[in-house]
């Protein structure tokens, strides 16, 4: 059964706004047995803060996170490659300690159009699957990156931002390759 995340903001001490976009996801999961969440503009941190009412609830057998864009994107803020690997390698840990049965999937961080931090996503994101994989044998990494980055104008919408619906039939195409549902 999938639970669209605007019902779920009231047992989520923070608000976050969803994006149409993320809506539309659901409605591609929901003939599935899962349990899909979004929360727009959300970084690591956050998901340090919400994911023992949001994950941890569901005893899944799969976790699939998208996560890192934001951390980088953030221009209030600024670490090295090592720092924003740490932060998400830490909510990595943190969710496969706390769910030792549930395998892992994680998509790698796709640059966006013309944006000069689009190099720490890259390494960032080289990082996370050279080193973060060879240490837990429930993650798989997912190259979502080598696709959108070869064809941003298919892959990501005309924000520059966000993925296309094109970038969302890849999501969900790839996740039916790999997880049963």
């Amino acid at each position: 059964q999938v639970m669209n995340m605007k019902l779920m903001n009231e047992s989520v001490d923070k608000t976050f706004e969803l994006l149409t976009k993320v809506d539309e996801l659901y409605d591609d999961f929901e003939d599935k047995n899962c349990f899909t969440m979004g929360i727009s503009g959300s970084q690591t941190k956050d998901w340090i803060m919400v994911r023992e009412k949001l994950i941890n609830q569901v005893e899944a057998e799969n976790i699939v996170i998208h996560i890192g864009t934001n951390d980088i994107n953030d221009n209030s803020i600024s670490k090295d490659i090592d720092e924003y690997y740490y932060d998400i390698a830490k909510l990595l840990d943190t969710i496969s300690n706390e769910n030792p049965n549930a395998n892992i999937y994680y998509f790698g961080i796709e640059n966006r159009v013309n944006n000069p931090k689009n190099k720490t996503c890259e390494l960032v994101t080289a990082k996370i699957k050279d080193e973060y994989g060879k240490t837990n044998e429930k993650f798989t990494y997912i190259d979502s990156p080598s696709v959108f980055n070869a064809n941003q104008d298919k892959y990501i919408s005309s924000d520059g931002v966000h993925p296309s619906r094109a970038g969302y039939e890849y999501y969900i195409e790839t996740l039916n390759n790999l997880i049963e549902y």
